[in-house]
């Protein structure tokens, strides 16, 4: 009987080996940091939240005369700008459809969110948040707080519904149940985010919301989004109280939006653009 090798066989399986280890570890690998694109964003907008006084130390120059850095209040995102006692809901469509069109809305929602909630002075005496997610159903994401690390916590875990349909009417009386109907305080907002039409009425339940002496903000993004039903939730005037914008760009309506609740509950609003910077020169 003819001698065989068996190095031959070995070494194949070997290699095969090999390769399907360095598959499986760049495909962990990639998943591992999809998983963790989302929150590390969400921390890193609330990482010293709530303390516009750090940063602006003085530092001397060459000619001995004391020089201001570059201001975090000049950048605008990273200091609160609203000072208000205020309950501020959110109300997010969250159905399936929201990334077929555009891959990567729904994360731009929740960044969204956080950088509103980065522009107010979060406690439990001052701006509260909760957030409702919805499709056809309607889900707490978190309740009205004042804690910070809830708040980031929360939004770190949002995650796109599985059902393609969106019901924003029930998610308004969800919102309403969940997040205001208990709160003592006088000032309450409720902002909706919607990028298509609702399938069931939306009227009936904001006018009954907006009765109760809650105001409405309606946001409309993308291409799909039912212009009548967002003025018919929206407070009235209705120019004030309804955003449009396509995904990419809603980002850039933070400060109006939040300059608008702010003010709108007599709180304390102090523009991105004039605030001074808070070490001293000379």
């Amino acid at each position: 009987m003819p001698h065989r090798s068996v190095m031959g066989p070995l070494r194949v399986l070997y290699i095969s080996i090999v390769i399907f280890h360095v598959a499986l570890t760049k495909q962990a690998n990639s998943e591992q940091d999809q998983s963790q694109t989302m929150p590390a964003a969400i921390d890193l907008l609330f990482q010293n939240s709530n303390s516009p006084h750090k940063g602006g130390t003085p530092v001397t120059g060459q000619s001995g005369f004391r020089k201001c850095p570059p201001c975090p209040y000049r950048k605008g995102p990273k200091a609160p700008v609203c000072k208000a006692t205020v309950d501020l809901g959110f109300v997010l469509e969250s159905s399936s459809n929201i990334d077929r069109v555009e891959p990567g809305s729904f994360r731009r929602l929740i960044q969204f969110v956080g950088l509103i909630a980065r522009k107010f002075f979060i406690s439990e005496d001052k701006a509260r948040f909760g957030v409702v997610t919805y499709s056809s159903r309607p889900k707490l994401l978190f309740g009205m707080t004042g804690n910070i690390s809830t708040i980031a916590r929360g939004l770190r875990n949002a995650k796109v519904h599985r059902e393609p349909i969106a019901k924003t009417g029930i998610a308004l009386k969800f919102a309403y149940r969940q997040l205001l109907s208990t709160s003592s305080r006088f000032n309450k907002v409720l902002v909706v985010i919607t990028d298509g039409s609702s399938s069931d009425s939306v009227s009936n339940i904001a006018k009954a919301i907006k009765g109760r002496g809650i105001q409405i903000l309606s946001v409309g993004v993308g291409r799909y989004f039912d212009i009548h039903q967002l003025n018919a939730m929206a407070s009235r005037p209705v120019l004030y109280h309804v955003f449009t914008g396509q995904f990419s760009k809603i980002i850039h309506t933070r400060n109006e939006l939040v300059k608008k609740i702010c003010l709108g509950v007599g709180g304390s609003y102090i523009s991105p653009s004039k605030r001074p910077c808070l070490c001293k020169t000379g």
